[in-house]
């Protein structure tokens, strides 16, 4: 993945790789009211020397200072497939919420039901990278989830 800074005319100011050396996909990025930038997305391997859960994809969050600075990496998701769809943060509370959806039995020791094919997940982190809680949510037959601005109320 790559995360890239503009100017207001367009000037590429500072060009960040992140991610594994697998094939990766951006899902979402995010600025706080610090100008810090959030990004996450999906690996299918290590990547920042995190440790990687196995599955066929494991969710990463990534934080980037306003100058570009990487500030911190984290994996996150089942033994299966985990797939995140969007991003939020809220400055005030400093949380940052990640949704999506996962092809497991359970995420974060968070049981899921066997009988829904594609549970989604929404999952708590501060802004210094580490978990506050999630939640799994049946949704059978549906496979989007979005996250928008009510997060950051």
């Amino acid at each position: 993945m790559i995360a890239q800074k503009f100017s207001p005319s367009g000037v590429v100011l500072a060009t960040k790789l992140l991610g594994s050396s697998g094939k990766d996909k951006a899902n979402g990025i995010v600025c706080d009211t610090d100008d810090n930038v959030y990004v996450t997305g999906r690996v299918p391997s290590t990547a920042d020397n995190k440790v990687y859960s196995g599955g066929a994809s494991d969710i990463l969050v990534s934080k980037f200072s306003s100058n570009g600075t990487k500030l911190w990496t984290q994996l996150h998701g089942s033994s299966g497939a985990d797939y995140p769809t969007g991003i939020a943060v809220n400055s005030n509370r400093g949380l940052i919420f990640t949704v999506g959806y996962i092809k497991a039995s359970s995420f974060y020791n968070s049981p899921t039901n066997s009988e829904v094919e594609t549970p989604f997940f929404l999952a708590l982190h501060s802004t210094n990278g580490s978990r506050v809680s999630s939640q799994v949510f049946p949704a059978t037959g549906t496979y989007s989830a979005s996250i928008d601005g009510i997060a950051s109320r």
